[in-house]
Parts: structure tokens; C-alpha cells; sequence
């Protein structure tokens, strides 16, 4: 396939920033679309922006996404970004080749991403939809007494996951001009 194609799936979030974070994310990493799944109207800030840039697409349901996103030439991988037990690491780095390996596969013509919701993380509904999981290694968690963080901010995991996956599908970078990219 000469290009991977990278989805986002935004359902269940609370925060419009961390929302609009996302979107801009998305749209700064090259996402072909971004499916929002559940009511229409939702709070979103902090894209500068990138809402204009990005195609939206509106489903009512998680199965609804799924059958969309499965019905694309080639089909769609779906990802969930949740810290469970059979979760593959978004990336793993060997010490001794100075390889690093990601967890995508080039038999499917994408990948979409769906993301837990900032307390509870995915939904039942989220899991189902989802072919397997991913999730971010950190080098410190939260603590017994509260000290630390257990997670991530799910707009920073997206932004690590997006990343991620546009450098293994081989996106080219966008040019720059100074200390800015180029908007186009």
C-alpha cells in the first residue's frame, strides 16, 4: 500500500480542550478523518484552528464507526489507547540493534485510533469496537499515597500514538520556514 491512512475516533471525552488538543493533533499528524461518535455537539477549544483543516464525520454509535471504518478498500485497523493487560506498547526500542519496532501491520490499508475518557478510560462500547490495544510506556506511575500520575493526559497520548504511527506509515514532513512549519 503506498500510503497508511490514519483515523481518529473521539467519543466519551468531558474536556473541550482536551478535545480540541486532539483535533489538532490530528490534523498536525496528517489524520485523513476524524469520526465523532455520540451526540453532535460537543465543547471544543484549543485547536487554533484545526477544525477547518480536518474532515469531520458524525456517527450516532461505536458499531456504526466500526462498520464505516471496516468498509474502507483494504479495511482499517482499529486501535484503542487503554493500559491493559494484553496491550502492546505503541513502540519498542531494541538496545542491542538500535531498532525500533511499532506494533502496526501493512496487510490493512489504516489505522484509527480511539481514545478513553480522561477518568474512566474506554467504555465497554469503546472496547468493543476495537481490534486490539495499545498504550504508551511510562518510566514512573502514581503512587499509593497519591504522589505521581497513573496516566497520561489522554490529548498528550494522543499526540505520542499519532506521532508514532505517522513515522512508521513514512508521512513526509511538512516544510518549514524559520521556526515554524508551513501551513498550507
Amino acid at each position: 500500500r503506498d500510503e497508511q491512512l490514519a483515523f481518529v475516533v473521539l467519543s466519551n471525552l468531558q474536556s473541550g480542550g482536551n478535545i480540541g488538543n486532539i483535533v489538532r493533533s490530528a490534523s498536525i499528524f496528517g489524520v485523513a478523518e476524524c469520526i465523532v461518535v455520540g451526540q453532535k455537539r460537543y465543547r471544543l477549544t484549543g485547536d487554533h484552528g484545526s477544525r477547518f483543516d480536518l474532515p469531520r464525520r458524525h456517527m450516532w454509535s461505536h458499531a456504526e464507526a466500526k462498520d464505516y471504518l471496516k468498509c474502507k478498500r483494504g479495511g482499517v485497523r482499529i486501535y484503542g489507547i487503554e493500559i491493559v493487560p494484553d496491550a502492546a506498547p505503541i513502540m519498542k526500542y531494541d538496545r542491542g540493534t538500535g531498532v525500533v519496532t511499532f506494533p502496526f501491520d501493512r496487510q490493512y490499508s489504516g489505522a484509527a485510533f480511539i481514545f478513553g475518557n480522561e477518568g474512566a478510560g474506554l467504555s465497554a462500547k469503546q472496547r468493543e469496537i476495537c481490534d486490539e490495544f495499545l498504550f504508551i510506556p511510562q518510566t514512573r506511575g502514581g503512587t499509593r499515597d497519591g504522589g505521581g500520575s497513573a496516566s497520561m493526559n489522554v490529548a498528550c497520548a494522543a499526540a505520542v500514538i499519532l506521532q508514532a504511527y505517522c513515522t512508521w506509515a513514512g508521512y513526509s514532513d511538512a516544510p518549514r520556514v524559520g521556526e515554524k512549519f508551513v501551513v498550507e
